[in-house]
């Protein structure tokens, strides 16, 4: 068994009723992944949304704070906490069912949303591809329309640029801590951080500079959907 990471241990306390929730780091995944594993609810902010004061950087461009929690709600709640909301506000909006709170009971109805296209398809295994369309219909019946939605950059390619970004930021951040063989690591993660050394400035300038673009062209792209619907992991 596999919690998936690398916020395994957060996600393993909610799912196992240790903590009622607990806040995970996602830089390329690492929100997302375990709570998805272990069945719970992962929110993956918006880069640059909530402060990462008190966080050890991996990666600045891509780190990110997130509740993982059993319930939609209960993320939503520590949102705001993250977000610096007083507990009295947050007690009253859910009273009063008001601010984000009051879009909880209004359902999905009409809501306009992309899925997978077919080359995307055909990135997933067999057993994803069924939970996933089990969702979409469930999300049909309950009067979402599903539209294939066709994205402007393939998702693999973005993985490896967030990879690239990454190991980049991470060797400047810890390279010293990965260049020791002495230390204690696991080998894969160490591998794959002292790529970050190998790549030149103008590569990772480069990267940054196509990831304004995809945000841009996903920006249009998405212009109609309320959201997208998409696998955690493909397989």
């Amino acid at each position: 068994r596999m919690p998936g990471g690398s916020s395994s241990g957060s996600a393993v306390a909610v799912a196992s009723s240790m903590a009622s929730c607990a806040v995970g780091s996602d830089t390329g995944g690492s929100v997302r992944l375990p709570a998805a594993y272990c069945g719970l609810v992962g929110l993956k902010i918006t880069a640059g949304r909530l402060p990462l004061h008190g966080v050890m950087p991996l990666s600045q461009t891509l780190d990110t704070p997130g509740p993982i929690a059993q319930t939609v709600l209960d993320c939503l709640i520590m949102f705001d906490l993250l977000d610096g909301r007083e507990g009295w506000q947050i007690s009253q909006d859910i009273e009063k069912e008001d601010g984000a709170y009051a879009l909880l009971k209004k359902g999905i109805s009409g809501l306009r949303l992309g899925s997978l296209n077919e080359h995307e398809r055909q990135q997933c295994s067999d057993d994803v591809l069924a939970s996933y369309d089990m969702a979409l219909d469930r999300f049909r019946i309950m009067g979402a329309e599903i539209i294939a939605f066709e994205n402007p950059v393939p998702y693999g390619d973005m993985a490896d640029d967030n990879g690239m970004i990454t190991a980049v930021e991470a060797f400047h951040n810890h390279g010293h801590f990965y260049k020791n063989p002495d230390l204690p690591m696991d080998e894969d993660v160490r591998t794959r951080m002292l790529l970050g050394e190998h790549y030149h400035a103008h590569d990772y300038f480069r990267v940054l500079q196509q990831r304004k673009e995809t945000i841009a062209a996903y920006g249009d792209a998405m212009r109609g959907f309320d959201a997208l619907v998409m696998p955690s992991s493909t397989s």
